[in-house]
């Protein structure tokens, strides 16, 4: 479907940003659990990739490009070296959250929101250096999940969130369940001020991810 809407896109418009992929491999741990220590979802994932020809960035970006992810570290670091397609380590907490590990293996890390605030539960909230450490190490941000209907504490309106996070925090795209909203947010000024940006929609299954350009 992805493709298919990306193909007609380009024929209305030949410079369109394609839309893309954000493909979550679940619970590789399970797997391994139950058919044994050699199983890797991850090797049937890019087995099905490599079969339509997108498994590379080269080839994907033509068609649909592709992130892949995940919480589990070894689903991750299976595709590094086998694949070019950009690596993002999904992180719940810092118990497994080394960003100078991680820099080893992946191209970005996706944390909970809160991870990125000295205390996630003042208003104003105050960002810690996360981001800045992220990119130093060539790492993207690409923290989850914003929802219009159950705002932080750091913001008290759904555009002062968004607005906040790209503003004040420099992460490189959000995950959202609410699409629709952050695209109005960036076609229409805000009280803060903000440079407008144009936006790349990634379709992630239940979510959206919105990459600023």
């Amino acid at each position: 479907m992805c493709i298919t809407m990306n193909k007609r896109r380009v024929e209305k418009d030949p410079s369109a940003t394609l839309t893309g992929i954000f493909l979550e491999i679940k619970d590789g741990e399970m797997y391994r659990t139950k058919y044994g220590p050699d199983f890797e979802i991850s090797k049937h994932v890019l087995d099905t990739l490599s079969k339509y020809n997108l498994s590379s960035r080269e080839n994907a970006s033509k068609a649909c490009p592709i992130v892949l992810m995940s919480f589990d570290v070894e689903s991750v670091k299976y595709f590094k070296g086998k694949t070019d397609l950009e690596l993002n380590q999904l992180i719940g907490n810092w118990e497994k959250g080394n960003l100078s590990e991680i820099a080893k293996y992946a191209d970005a890390i996706g944390p909970d929101i809160i991870m990125l605030f000295e205390n996630p539960n003042t208003y104003p909230g105050k960002f810690n250096k996360v981001v800045e450490d992220a990119h130093k190490l060539n790492l993207k941000v690409y923290p989850w999940t914003f929802r219009n209907d159950k705002l932080p504490a750091w913001a008290k309106t759904p555009e002062e969130m968004y607005f906040l996070m790209k503003n004040q925090s420099h992460v490189d795209g959000v995950t959202t369940e609410f699409p629709d909203f952050v695209v109005g947010c960036y076609e229409s000024p805000y009280s803060l001020g903000s440079e407008l940006q144009h936006l790349s929609i990634l379709l992630f299954p239940l979510l959206i991810l919105f990459l600023l350009l």
